[in-house]
C-alpha cells in the first residue's frame, strides 16, 4: 500500500471498465496548476492537489459516482494544500476546522447547483458514530463544525437525530446555524453577480479564489459558536441578564444577513488581503513627559493598627481594634487608550481629564488616516503627561493594532484596560468592514479589556477604579449592534 502526502493510498487504477468507474481529472483546469496527467487509486476518498493525487472507490452505483464527483469538485474549486499553509491560514480570518467544515459544504452546495444529488447518496455511515462521540465527549463547537460538514449529505440527519438524543439544547442552536450556512452558498451560487467567481482558483491573490467565500461563512460560524458558548453575566440582583426575546432561529437567520451581504464586499479590503494589510501601520510616538500627575489608578488608603502618622486618631473611641494609621494602597497601573479620531469629536479639555483622572496609568491617544504623521502618541506615563497634547488625525484605521498595543503595556493581567472609543471601528484607508469590528471585539474579550463609548463615561470608570470599587464596560451602540447582527446574541464585555 503506497502512502501519498501521509494518506493511505490503495489500488491503483486507470482504466474504466463496465464495473469499475475512473474520474479523469485530467480534464479540469485550475489558474494556479498545471495542467497534467493525475495518478487515481481506488479507495478511501481524498485529493492532493499540489502533487494531482486522487483516491476514490471506483464502482459505478450512485453512491460511487458521487464520491468520485466530490473529490472531482475538490480538485477543481478548493485551495492545494500549499495555498492553505501559505495563505489561507495566515490570514488569520478563520479557525481551520471552520474552514475545513465549510469548504465540505460549498463542494456539497456545488453539486447539488450542476445536477447531483449529496443529500441522497454522499454517505460513509460515519454521521450517527460522530455525533454519539461529540455528544458524550466533544464540545459545542465540535458539534456545530461536523452539522456544517455533513450538511447537504445523506449523513446530516443520523448525526442530527443522534446528537438530539444527547444534546437536545446544542441542535436546537445547530439546526438554524447549519440552515444559513447553506442559504449563504445558494445566495452565491444563484447569483448573476458572484456565480462564477464561486469556482475561480488564483495562484497568489485571495481575492481571486472563490474560497474567499468560504473564509468568509467559516469567520462567520466562528463568531456564532463563540457568542452561542458564552453566557450571560448575572445583573446586579443576582439574575441571569434578559437577551432578546427572538428565538434562536430568528436571531442567526438575523445574524445571517450580516455574511450574505459580505458577498456584495467581494473585492473589498478586508477581503483582498490578509490580517496585517487591513489596518493601518502603527506608527508610535512618545513626546516628552514633563508634567507631573499625583496619585494611581485604584489608590485608596485603608486603616491599619501600624504606621507613622495617627492620621485616625478619633478611631481610638468608634474602632473596637483600634485602627489609627493610614495604610495607601495603589492600584496596578493599568493602560487608557483613547481613541481620538473625528468621529469622537473630543476636546482637549476631556482627554486632558481622562489623562488627570489616570494619573499612574500609561495613557495614549490613536487616530489614523495620515501616512506623514504618527497615528499613536503615548501622551502619560509613570505619573508624568504631555505639556501639550498632539493634534490628532482624522480617521481610525489602527483600532486593532492598538489595542494590541495596549496589551503588551500592562506588566500583569491585574492592570486594567480602558478603550475609550464609539466603535466606529476603521481600517486602511478609512474603509469600514464588520470583520474588523468583530476582531477588536474579540482582541476585547481575550484580554478582558474594558470599554467606554465617551469621556465622561471614561472618567467615572476611573474615579470609581481609584475608591477601588469594580467596574465593568458600557458597550457602544456600535459595538452592540455588529456584535448582535454578526452572531444573533447580545454582546457582554468586561
Amino acid at each position: 500500500m503506497d502512502i501519498i502526502s501521509g494518506v493511505d493510498a490503495g489500488e491503483k487504477v486507470g482504466v474504466s471498465t463496465p464495473t469499475v468507474l475512473v474520474p479523469e481529472p485530467e480534464i479540469l483546469s485550475r489558474q494556479d496548476q498545471e495542467t497534467g496527467k493525475w495518478t487515481i487509486y481506488s479507495g478511501s476518498p481524498f485529493a492532493v492537489v499540489d502533487e494531482r493525487v486522487l483516491s476514490v472507490p471506483t464502482g459505478s452505483d450512485e453512491v460511487a459516482r458521487h464520491i468520485q464527483t466530490h473529490e472531482m469538485v475538490h480538485a477543481k474549486l478548493s485551495p492545494s494544500e500549499k495555498q492553505m499553509s501559505d495563505m489561507w491560514l495566515k490570514r488569520g480570518y478563520a479557525s481551520t476546522q471552520s474552514m475545513i467544515a465549510c469548504e465540505e459544504l460549498r463542494v456539497h452546495s456545488y453539486m447539488m447547483s450542476i445536477g447531483f444529488d449529496p443529500e441522497m447518496y454522499i454517505q460513509d455511515g460515519s454521521g450517527a458514530f460522530v455525533a454519539n462521540r461529540v455528544g458524550l465527549h466533544g464540545t459545542f463547537r465540535d458539534a456545530v463544525i461536523q452539522a456544517v460538514k455533513y450538511a447537504r449529505t445523506a449523513e446530516y440527519y443520523p448525526y442530527f437525530f443522534t446528537l438530539s438524543q444527547l444534546q437536545p439544547e446544542w441542535c436546537q442552536k445547530i439546526k438554524p446555524i447549519v440552515k444559513e450556512a447553506s442559504r449563504f452558498f445558494d445566495n452565491i451560487l444563484y447569483s448573476k453577480e458572484h456565480s462564477l467567481q464561486y469556482a475561480q482558483t488564483h495562484k497568489t491573490k485571495a481575492s481571486r479564489h472563490g474560497f474567499g467565500f468560504t473564509e468568509t461563512l467559516a469567520q462567520w460560524v466562528d463568531e456564532v459558536v463563540e457568542a452561542s458558548e458564552e453566557n450571560p453575566p448575572p445583573s446586579q440582583d443576582g439574575k441571569a441578564a434578559k437577551s432578546s426575546k427572538k428565538s434562536a432561529t430568528t436571531r442567526i437567520n438575523d445574524a445571517s444577513e450580516s455574511i450574505l451581504q459580505d458577498s456584495e464586499f467581494y473585492g473589498n479590503t478586508a477581503m483582498d488581503k490578509g490580517i496585517d494589510d487591513v489596518w493601518e501601520k502603527l506608527k508610535i510616538s512618545t513626546p516628552m513627559l514633563t508634567r507631573g500627575v499625583m496619585g494611581a489608578i485604584g489608590k485608596k488608603r485603608k486603616a491599619t493598627h501600624t504606621g507613622k502618622n495617627p492620621r485616625r486618631i478619633t478611631r481610638l473611641y468608634s474602632d473596637p481594634d483600634r485602627r489609627i494609621f493610614d495604610r495607601v494602597t495603589r492600584g496596578e497601573g493599568g493602560v487608557v487608550l483613547i481613541d481620538t479620531s473625528g468621529s469622537m469629536s473630543l476636546y482637549e479639555n476631556q482627554v486632558r481629564e481622562m489623562v488627570v483622572n489616570a494619573p499612574n496609568a500609561i495613557v495614549a491617544q490613536y487616530a489614523g488616516g495620515v501616512k506623514s504623521k504618527p497615528n499613536l502618541y503615548v501622551i502619560a506615563r509613570k505619573g508624568k503627561m504631555v505639556e501639550k497634547l498632539p493634534e490628532p488625525n482624522y480617521g481610525n484605521g489602527v483600532d486593532g493594532p492598538a489595542l494590541l498595543w495596549a496589551v503588551t503595556q500592562r506588566k500583569s493581567l491585574k492592570e486594567p484596560i480602558i478603550w475609550v472609543t464609539d466603535g466606529g471601528v476603521t481600517g486602511k484607508n478609512d474603509d469600514y468592514d464588520e470583520r474588523l469590528v468583530m476582531e477588536c471585539i474579540s482582541i476585547c474579550k481575550k484580554n478582558n479589556i474594558m470599554v467606554a463609548p465617551d469621556p465622561s463615561t471614561a472618567v467615572e470608570m476611573l474615579r470609581s477604579l481609584q475608591r477601588g470599587e469594580k467596574v465593568s464596560s458600557v458597550i457602544p451602540n456600535e459595538l452592540q449592534n455588529v456584535y448582535e447582527r454578526r452572531t444573533g446574541h447580545d454582546l457582554y464585555l468586561k
